[in-house]
């Protein structure tokens, strides 16, 4: 009988192969007991690379280690957003779009009915935006949910940008550029003569810059009046701003303009260039077709170019250490400040630019459908005004990103916040109302606003005040708008925030307000709050108002997914409506299992 001891280590190598979307590899040790192991091994290897279906094996001869593979259900061409609290944003060619935790694991994704076009954007209070190639922009809330969508006459060619009032300019096909509000609602357009070819920058003005196929760079104001326009020798791409509000644009060549459209320097490349970012020093890096990194001084002059195996058509990224991280093909190099190559990375199949994360990880997808996580200590994303492809990791295309917002709209909600006055709590909330319904504009993080909502609700609850022995500061009205302003905000926290609640609150309506909020932002798996949710159905006490929220919060949670509820979730469900509730809470619970044995849940 023959020995089945290869096919345990067989199949360690042969499943991730056929993993589903989603899944993570971790680089793991493989032991190799006997010959007959490695003969079968050998034949495997052999035909995968005859049918060329593994795109999971890197080869690396990088001293940083690899952390973790996120296997895609399509290819990855563009480059990944990442959020102020390391979130991770993938758009690939399956028409997903992954948000994915710091450690590998996926928090949700979306899937649209057409593929992105361009990179993904995260606003001031976390909108994740992403554009299709049919046209639509759309503003998915932190947790997934759409929370808008607008629709442009064409095709979006590039990726968005933020300006300092949130406004977000829209490259569009047939030469339209569209000015929206940070809620999706369109202020003006802008018609050109010619097709736009780049994403748009936007300076320390204002201003908005563009490349057209007719090889000019366009200069717009915030009001849609175009500038300026200049020619140059090839059709120009996204610029990169300097500190001195400089702008350096690519053409056949890295050419520097001043704010007012005067030509500084050229510096010509016989060959396409890639978009240029600003590393140390104010050093302007860009690749090109021949397989040369340029590295230019302020000046225009060359410092010198790094022959890399192919050609360079894709951003480079500037780290704080000095490093450059360039792709070619398939290889990733990084490059210190002297010149030399220190070490590469190798996928399967051509990769896309970097990403730069602040705790020193690069993220690098493929077309082999997979995103790598690499551990260095590069210390995230050069200090230089434009170290990175769209400037940031957020990629807001504008000179400082989203800048200090600790301002005096900010200062003046947190002080109404942290009144005693439930009159100025309540107009606390009614400026965060009109900011995440779009009638307002206000520059402030989502974190910004996540803390101040999560001490109005948690107010005389969790964090109490005494005046004598005398619970103070006790609004039950203002723990609840802040309930239904935490799920409309929907960020990591949110749901932490409002499960916190719904254990510790004693008033039944903001109970029902924060089961209201998870069934909005929780997911069918989410077992945690599922079970607390069962929990709270199977108080026979409670009102007959509170059952009926619940159950709708069952309701709303399921019919935002197509994953099912926890088991016990149906016993309790079942429960209520064999049970000895109200005649109305009987119905309603019948009718929604009605509803999920139906299967009413739904694609995203």
């Amino acid at each position: 009988m023959k020995s089945n001891a290869p096919y345990p280590i067989l199949k360690r190598i042969m499943l991730p192969c056929f993993r589903r979307p989603n899944a993570i590899i971790r680089p793991t040790a493989i032991t190799l007991p006997n010959a007959t192991t490695v003969t079968l091994l050998a034949a495997f290897l052999a035909f995968m690379a005859f049918m060329a279906v593994s795109p999971i094996q890197a080869q690396t001869e990088s001293p940083h280690s690899l952390l973790w593979r996120f296997v895609a259900g399509g290819q990855i061409r563009n480059v990944p957003a990442l959020s102020h609290n390391a979130i991770i944003y993938l758009p690939a060619d399956d028409r997903t779009l992954y948000a994915i935790y710091p450690d590998g694991e996926l928090k949700w994704s979306y899937k649209s009915r057409y593929k992105f076009a361009g990179s993904p954007v995260i606003g001031y209070d976390g909108t994740v935006y992403i554009a299709t190639v049919k046209g639509a922009l759309l503003g998915l809330a932190p947790n997934g949910r759409v929370r808008w969508s607008f629709r442009a006459p064409a095709a979006i060619t590039g990726t968005p940008a933020i300006g300092s009032d949130g406004t977000i300019y829209l490259p569009v096909s047939g030469g339209l550029l569209y000015a929206l509000t940070y809620s999706g609602k369109e202020k003006w357009h802008y018609q050109y003569s010619a097709e736009i070819c780049s994403s748009p920058s936007i300076g320390p003005d204002g201003s908005i810059y563009l490349g057209a196929e007719n090889r000019r760079l366009l200069a717009m104001d915030r009001q849609g009046h175009k500038k300026w326009e200049v020619t140059l020798p090839g059709a120009p791409g996204t610029a990169a701003i300097g500190a001195d509000g400089t702008i350096y644009v690519n053409g056949y060549g890295i050419h520097a303009l001043s704010p007012a459209g005067l030509l500084l320097w050229s510096y010509s490349i016989p060959e396409k260039t890639a978009d240029p970012i600003i590393g140390e020093n104010g050093i302007i890096t860009a690749g090109a077709q021949n397989g040369r990194l340029y590295l230019i001084d302020p000046e225009g002059k060359k410092i010198r170019h790094i022959q890399l195996g192919a050609p360079v058509n894709k951003p480079a990224a500037a780290a704080r250490d000095g490093t450059i991280y360039a792709v070619a093909a398939n290889t990733l190099y990084a490059i210190n400040p002297s010149g030399d190559i220190q070490w590469t990375f190798t996928t399967k199949r051509e990769a896309a630019a970097p990403a730069l994360a602040e705790d020193g990880t690069l993220y690098l997808g493929s077309a082999d459908w997979i995103l790598y996580a690499i551990g260095g200590a590069h210390g995230g994303m050069g200090e230089s005004s434009w170290p990175i492809h769209l400037h940031d990791p957020a990629h807001t295309g504008r000179f400082n990103g989203l800048g200090n917002l600790e301002n005096p709209a900010f200062w003046i909600i947190r002080a109404r916040a942290y009144s005693a006055s439930e009159e100025l709590k309540l107009e606390a909330l009614k400026e965060i109302e009109q900011y995440l319904k779009g009638e307002d504009f206000q520059p402030l993080y989502a974190s910004s606003l996540e803390s101040i909502l999560e001490y109005l609700v948690l107010e005389s609850v969790v964090i109490r005040n005494y005046y004598y022995g005398k619970l103070i500061h006790n609004f039950p009205l203002v723990r609840l708008k802040s309930c239904s302003l935490l799920a409309e905000l929907g960020t990591e926290r949110t749901r932490d925030i409002l499960l916190e609640v719904l254990k510790h609150e004693p008033d039944s309506h903001v109970k029902g307000a924060a089961a209201l909020g998870l069934g909005r932002i929780a997911r069918p798996s989410d077992n945690e709050v599922v079970l607390e949710l069962v929990h709270q159905l199977k108080n026979q006490s409670a009102e007959v108002s509170f059952h009926l929220t619940l159950l709708k919060a069952f309701d709303i949670m399921v019919s935002q997914s197509e994953k099912m509820l926890d088991p016990a979730a149906y016993r309790a469900i079942i429960g209520v409506a064999q049970g000895s509730s109200s005649a109305r809470v009987r119905k309603e619970a019948s009718a929604l299992l009605t509803r999920l044995t139906r299967g009413s849940g739904r694609e995203q």
